[in-house]
């Protein structure tokens, strides 16, 4: 939301804002009470324990300021900015030009580290590998355009707030089928979020959001 005022000019409300520090919170207690935290402090001892945590939590925000502003300035590219010969942005432009510069970029630190021989040693000396590579490669090419074509349709705000909901889910089914217990901070925090995800689509069904200001944003970019 942030990027958003920032980057689009968006203007969100007293209670958009107050759901959107519910959901934050939510997230923050079902990590911070589950076994990683009692984890880092038993095997660490408390002194290191507490700096390491400290690191987590400082690679935890850059994490979450890059990908917001990812998402957000993806959407200001779709909506924003109209090419020579007025070609808009699509999905396939941004997924073809974002995995060709992960390629070289791969590339490139492999090459420096002195990693790529062995990777290349190890993809021959075991070729069956090659079928596990393309299958988790299909996957993720695939997922990048279901986020690249969520972002165009329906705005970044809302690939957030299902990328939220799948963290979530995939951390609960995770602890479910490997029977990792919950901790009563999880259990609220889960109840926190989801119970606030439901009060804003309860919200938005009885009232029509206007969307003078973004459009005529749009509007001023593309001319």
């Amino acid at each position: 939301m942030l990027w958003g005022a920032t980057m689009l000019r968006k203007r969100y409300t007293p209670s958009e804002y107050a759901l959107a520090a519910l959901v934050t919170s939510g997230c923050t207690l079902f990590l911070v009470s589950g076994e990683s935290a009692a984890t880092v402090e038993v095997s660490t001892g408390s002194s290191s324990g507490g700096a390491s945590a400290a690191w987590c939590g400082a690679l935890m925000a850059a994490y979450l300021g890059f990908d917001g502003f990812t998402s957000t300035f993806q959407e200001r590219l779709y909506r924003g900015r109209l090419y020579r010969g007025g070609q808009e942005m699509t999905p396939h432009h941004q997924v073809l030009f974002v995995t060709a510069f992960s390629c070289a970029l791969a590339l490139v630190s492999l090459a420096t580290s002195g990693a790529l021989g062995p990777a290349l040693s190890f993809v021959l000396d075991h070729p069956a590998c090659l079928w596990d590579m393309l299958l988790i490669s299909s996957t993720a090419v695939t997922s990048q355009f279901a986020i690249a074509y969520t972002i165009k349709t329906y705005g970044a705000l809302v690939f957030v707030a299902i990328m939220t909901t799948r963290q979530l889910v995939s951390i609960l089914v995770s602890k479910i089928l490997f029977r990792h217990p919950m901790q009563a901070g999880q259990w609220l925090g889960l109840l926190v979020v989801f119970g606030t995800l439901y009060a804003k689509i309860k919200g938005e069904r009885h009232h029509t959001v206007p969307q003078t200001q973004e459009q005529q944003f749009f509007a001023d970019s593309a001319d």
